[in-house]
């Protein structure tokens, strides 16, 4: 008899202890509470002026490169449905990491039992990759579960069912989709695991059936219906568009030495319990070992994929690897804990009382006042939010508290699972996020405090009273030289529209509205500033923002056609 066994979790128990999981890590509530951060102002900005009817990927009046449209496409959709932007950005991503948690359990289930199916589902959304990528407004969660379903479409009607035909149609369809997501690398992804799988998925005598023709045929027609306007206007080259490799040498050599370490800590807590998937004694055991070798095949393949080509951003691109290597821990599962639950306990258990250490720190923090905390050296940053988050704050601290040594505590009295502790832990370190980290990431609003600084300059030029909204007719002209300045803008609440130079002001608009990084000399147009006349840039000016590594001023300033042009 084994030193350690599990019995089979219920279904409805384990469903509704993972319901609750999801949303204590991601917490709804608090997931728009800070600004929009690096490339989802890019986003933002596509989906606010994204024609649903006639989606493409322009922003500030531009064609963006290397950009698809069905993300900002969904995050517009929400947008209008009244979420704000910078929560509609994310909750797409979160809502991807829900449907690839339902994937998971599913095939868990299907391949191996109930057991299989709630570790594969707690691992695919707790994992610290996921938990960390997932929360920003980034497409990579959404165009990882296109792909997801592609694979998983091809082996099942594929090699499960035979059907070839209809496996490459629906896979090369899901293809298709993942590239109006996440592009080229998309298609790169979906491919590269194929090359490599063994008899019976062999996929060279499968090429010569109908479907595969009818399914390229879709993949090349929907990557024509992006490529081609972008040719027609010469505006782009679609592939060199891509910016797919670098120019540092030096990273990329740090890249190949820290790859295989990164990939492990990224993975962490579950990390723990992978390894099973990749040791050959435990072959033999395995109660499904073609959909193994298939889901094996894809984690080696990609793996090696992001670590030898610099063609990806292999951090966002691990998300390809977090569903099938969380099925494969999930049906190696029962003769890991098994075997060696008992030790995995006791080593998580330590675990436990580090981050229980961790949360204690955390209610100290809300218990004490402001006045003994400014006394501790590097803590002064953090206070800025004490006061205002001290409800919620101490709430999430304290649960994450108690939750760390319930866990510690069940563990030994082996009332607790092996993947249920590893779970908890995760649930831990995500409360300790949302009680210190979230908020003073919130407290970081330059981009907001810069927008709503040109909307407040605006409304008391055309002397408007501070609650009213500016004119949808009026449009506010970003100045030569501005390149990327997505995120500000957003928060301006007015249409944005790039000009290279100023004879592209329109000739027939008496008075207009530029941003710009420097006073205009125009022949047609008398200038005046709208924003006040700082001569330095300083932390205290709202219109001072760091842009490209260093810290400038921008000016709004208001441009008036002399007589003789306005007739």
């Amino acid at each position: 008899m084994p030193a350690y066994e599990e019995p089979l979790p219920g279904k409805w128990r384990i469903a509704l202890i993972l319901a609750i999981a999801f949303i204590a890590i991601y917490s709804p509530l608090q997931l728009g509470s800070w600004e929009l951060r690096w490339q989802e102002g890019r986003h933002a900005a596509i989906a606010l002026e994204m024609d649903v009817w006639h989606p493409n990927t322009v922003a500030h009046g531009e064609q963006i490169p290397y950009a698809h449209p069905f993300y900002p496409l969904l995050v517009a959709l929400a947008n209008r449905a009244g979420l704000p932007i910078e929560l509609a950005l994310r909750l797409v991503s979160i809502i991807s990491v829900a449907l690839l948690t339902i994937l998971a359990w599913e095939a868990g289930r299907r391949a191996a039992d109930i057991r299989a199916a709630a570790v594969a589902a707690a691992m695919m959304f707790s994992s610290l990759v996921v938990v960390e990528k997932a929360m920003d407004g980034y497409p990579d969660f959404t165009a990882t579960l296109f792909l997801i379903s592609a694979w998983l479409s091809w082996f099942t009607y594929g090699v499960a069912r035979g059907k070839w035909n209809r496996a490459w149609i629906i896979s090369f369809s899901f293809c298709a989709m993942a590239f109006h997501v996440g592009g080229w690398r998309s298609v790169a992804l979906f491919l590269c695991p194929l090359l490599f799988m063994r008899r019976p998925m062999t996929v060279w005598p499968k090429l010569r059936k109908p479907g595969f023709i009818v399914g390229l045929a879709i993949l090349a027609g929907s990557i024509l219906l992006w490529v081609l306007p972008r040719w027609m206007a010469e505006s782009e080259t679609p592939f060199r568009a891509a910016d797919m490799f670098t120019d540092d040498v030096g990273v990329y050599f740090k890249h190949l030495a820290l790859f295989p370490l990164e990939i492990v800590l990224r993975f962490l807590p579950w990390s723990i319990l992978a390894w099973p998937v990749f040791c050959v004694a435990y072959f033999p055991l395995d109660k499904n070992p073609i959909f193994s070798r298939f889901l094996r095949t894809i984690v080696i393949s990609i793996f090696f994929l992001l670590w030898v080509t610099p063609f990806f951003d292999a951090p966002r691109s691990m998300a390809a690897l977090a569903l099938p290597l969380a099925v494969l821990c999930g049906m190696n599962y029962w003769i890991l804990a098994r075997r060696h639950g008992g030790k995995i306990h006791k080593v998580l258990a330590v675990l436990s009382y580090v981050c229980a250490a961790l949360a204690a720190g955390g209610v100290v923090f809300y218990v004490l006042p402001v006045n003994l905390l400014e006394k501790i050296p590097r803590l002064g940053k953090y206070l800025g939010f004490h006061d205002a988050n001290f409800k919620i704050g101490i709430v999430q601290s304290a649960a994450a508290f108690l939750l760390a040594l319930t866990i510690a505590r069940l563990s030994v009295k082996k009332r607790l699972k092996v993947f249920e502790h590893v779970l908890g832990i995760s649930v831990v370190l995500a409360l300790c996020f949302w009680s210190l980290h979230a908020p003073y990431r919130a407290l970081k609003n330059e981009k907001r405090r810069l927008g709503q600084a040109v909307a407040k300059a605006l409304k008391t030029n055309l002397k408007l009273p501070a609650d009213k909204p500016l004119p949808k007719t009026l449009v506010l002209y970003e100045g030569p030289g501005i390149v990327g300045l997505y995120a500000p803008c957003v928060y301006t609440g007015v249409p944005i529209r790039k000009i290279h130079s100023l004879d592209a002001l329109p000739p027939d608009k008496k008075t207009v509205y530029m941003l710009a990084l420097r006073f205009p000399v125009s022949g047609n147009r008398s200038w005046e500033y709208i924003s006040p006349k700082n001569p330095k840039p300083n932390d205290d000016d709202p219109f001072s923002y760091k842009y490209k590594r260093k810290r400038v001023r921008f000016h709004l300033l208001k441009g008036t056609l002399f007589e003789r042009d306005a007739k």
